[in-house]
């Protein structure tokens, strides 16, 4: 790398990080980040809401409890996530506090690692240009943006995909397989005639033992983090073990099965102390998952056709565009085209020359990019949402329709867009003018962000609660886990209870009986405990945020 490369490099990963700590602590910290994030990872569970306590209180953290005893008690708050990211911030905490901007700053690191791993890829596949276009298109991107200012694991998913799948991606190519081309710029085993080289053909002419065992390492380290970082990262581990089976079967180079059984097996063995707590998410899957919704027989086909490739779009172009920003949809779907165009015309090459019809090698090398590794990206971006499709056509659950769940397909979908804009600027002069107006209504969407809040103002909520709480005042606060939400931003305790559907009219005229005045605060689907409120109470003031959250006032 030249010193206007590294400068190149480093000032997309200033302008990142830059972006990612803009407005970090602008939205309060929300339910997941607040009851299921915080409570895990400070390990030391929670009372029970549903009881009225003796005395006023305000529920807050202490230090984090020891890593042992927070894996014991993870359970207890998140049945459905692994407990990598958990222990992670259990150890962050410990270091630099629980502020929101400490808390969320976790993600930020992980993000701009992702970003850096995301670079190395394009650039060792595809040519310093095309690693340079990908980190900038992760760089601005507004979803990664979002993940990367929120306490959830969603930023650690990508890191985890990237370095697994390009620790795998390096080993492939390092003993003779996926080959970068003479279009890269770089070395490559690839002849002029389109053949691998005899010193690339031998694992161990072109590669050292030490190269090929430090990338089995790092394969099984990173895929272990990945499963054990979201579940989800399970559907990126099915397409490494066909990418990985796929290549020994064409070329037969039946050594490497040597290294990927080694780091198959060391992946199982660093995953069976943890195997108890993913088949009890399992078991919590079949019988409830809070995505589940009622499928229609057209949903198969709309799924596989739009919502995937919509769930693409919304990794370059962010969850929530505002009107003003839609045009980034565009631009998002012209790069992703772009891609598949010259993916398309790069493979009809590949195809000409090995059936013997003669194609130029000053065009393949000006215009080409190297099909297997193209071919490999997109099955990374393919598989992983194709199976969890799947999934979603056999149980009904469509939860392929939640773009953050095929999240670890999105390191693939930036490499594609970095390429896509690379092949238009190479054909069109004027085709950088894409890279520009893409960062620029990125922008427009990350202003939006930072300035419309997009998750629950707690913050604004906790102000209004001590405003309007007198010193008795009861504060039922429906449902029951949002008083980890509320008491992170009161100042003073309160008495307090939390509600759940589970209670019926009697528990709460029971719980109301003595006093004259409550004070109700919903949020979350919430809003069923009004229809078990005693009809002799009635609303005196009310106080209606942003995001479902209400605050009520009742007298007798």
């Amino acid at each position: 790398m030249t010193v206007k490369q590294f400068s190149q490099f480093a000032l997309i990963l200033v302008l990142a990080a830059g972006v990612r700590f803009a407005g970090i602590s602008f939205d309060s910290l929300w339910l997941d980040e607040s009851y299921q994030t915080l409570v895990g990872a400070y390990g030391h569970g929670a009372p029970d809401f549903l009881n009225p306590a003796s005395q006023p209180y305000r529920f807050t953290f202490s230090n984090p409890a020891p890593v042992s005893d927070m894996l014991r008690r993870f359970r207890q708050v998140d049945p459905l996530c692994p407990p990598l990211h958990a222990v992670l911030l259990n150890r962050w905490l410990a270091f630099f506090g629980d502020s929101d901007f400490a808390i969320r700053s976790l993600s930020v690191v992980v993000s701009l690692l992702s970003i850096v791993v995301v670079f190395g890829i394009g650039a060792y596949l595809f040519g310093f240009e095309a690693g340079l276009l990908a980190m900038l298109v992760q760089a601005f991107s507004p979803f990664d943006v979002h993940y990367a200012q929120e306490a959830r694991m969603y930023s650690l998913v990508v890191l985890t995909s990237a370095i697994s799948t390009g620790s795998l991606l390096l080993l492939l190519h390092r003993s003779g397989g996926v080959a970068r081309d003479a279009a890269s710029g770089a070395a490559s085993p690839v002849q002029a005639d389109g053949g691998v080289s005899p010193r690339a053909a031998h694992p161990h002419g072109r590669s050292s033992m030490l190269v090929l065992v430090l990338s089995a390492t790092a394969y099984a380290i990173s895929a272990w983090a990945m499963i054990n970082s979201h579940y989800t990262g399970l559907f990126v581990g099915c397409f490494q073990a066909l990418l990985a089976g796929g290549w020994l079967v064409v070329t037969r180079r039946w050594a490497l099965a040597l290294y990927l059984g080694a780091a198959a097996c060391a992946v199982v063995v660093l995953w069976l102390p943890w195997m108890p707590m993913f088949l009890q998410s399992a078991g919590a899957r079949k019988e409830s998952f809070y995505v589940t919704r009622q499928a229609s027989l057209w949903w198969p086909f709309y799924a596989l056709l739009v919502r995937v490739p919509v769930n693409w779009e919304v990794f370059l172009s962010g969850p929530r565009v505002g009107g003003y920003a839609i045009p980034v949809y565009v631009t998002s779907a012209l790069s992703l085209i772009s891609a598949a165009v010259a993916s398309f015309f790069a493979a009809r090459k590949r195809w000409r020359r090995d059936g013997g019809v003669k194609s130029g090698a000053a065009e393949q090398s000006r215009n080409g990019f190297p099909v297997p590794a193209l071919l490999a990206v997109w099955l990374w971006a393919v598989l992983p949402a194709g199976i969890l499709w799947f999934l979603d056509v056999l149980e009904g659950r469509k939860v392929v329709e939640i773009a953050r769940y095929t999240i670890g397909s999105a390191p693939a979908v930036y490499i594609l867009s970095g390429l896509g804009m690379l092949a238009l600027a190479r054909k069109w002069r004027k085709g950088w003018l894409l890279v520009l107006l893409h960062c620029m209504f990125c922008c427009a969407n990350l202003y939006y962000l930072h300035t419309v809040h997009q998750r629950e103002p707690w913050r604004d909520m906790a102000v209004e609660v001590e405003r309007i709480c007198k010193p008795d005042d009861l504060l039922v606060v429906s449902e029951f886990y949002n008083i980890a939400c509320l008491d992170r931003y009161l100042t003073r305790p309160l008495r307090q209870i939390g509600a759940s559907p589970a209670m019926g009219k009697d528990r709460v005229s029971k719980l109301l009986a003595g006093h004259s005045r409550f004070v109700l605060l919903t949020a979350q689907q919430g809003e069923f405990i009004k229809d078990l409120i005693p009809p002799e109470f009635s609303i005196t003031e009310r106080v209606d945020l942003r995001h479902g959250l209400h605050l009520r006032v009742y007298r007798k």
